[in-house]
């Protein structure tokens, strides 16, 4: 049986009405469920990145890359899981915040080098951008408070410096 894991992916494409639903559809067909996405505003070229974090094995992973690389306006896609990989995630979580818990809240953003974007009578929110693990972390010890609502981005990835100047 082999290995399902996280695995990460980005894609440079055209700037293209139905890009991102026909690469997402590209995951569907093989039966792989997207957990994050992430694609920013094209550039001065017409073109986006889109980092894409499934849970799936390797080979399922292989066959969506070669599908993809078919599509006539993806230009570039790589497997960012054979590299050291800076990843970050960005969270922003409104948490009940009364009486003596905001002393205790505050240590914790502080602690996580996370801010405070807004506060509320009985609320605070946080803002928090970082690794998932750390990302989930803060999520953890802020539960007990009450976490009124959350909001997180998708994974944005790219290669470490020593594996990202090899491709050139």
């Amino acid at each position: 049986m082999e290995k399902i894991e996280k695995q990460t992916i980005y894609c440079l494409v055209q700037d293209y009405a139905g890009a991102l639903v026909n690469i997402a559809s590209s995951f569907t067909d093989k039966g792989i469920n997207i957990r994050t996405v992430d694609s920013g505003e094209p550039d001065e070229n017409g073109r986006s990145r889109v980092t894409i974090m499934v849970k799936c094995s390797e080979a399922a992973l292989k066959a969506v890359i070669e599908h993809l690389r078919k599509l006539p306006y993806v230009i570039e896609v790589e497997d960012l899981n054979k590299g050291d990989l800076i990843e970050r995630q960005l969270m922003l979580v409104r948490v009940r915040a009364v009486g003596e818990d905001i002393a205790r809240i505050m240590q914790h953003v502080e602690i996580f080098r996370a801010s405070i974007a807004g506060m509320g009578e009985e609320s605070l929110i946080i803002e928090m951008a970082g690794p998932e693990s750390k990302v989930d972390a803060l999520a953890h010890v802020l539960k007990p408070f009450g976490i009124l609502e959350i909001a997180r981005t998708g994974r944005v990835a790219i290669e470490s410096e020593e594996h990202a100047g090899s491709k050139s």
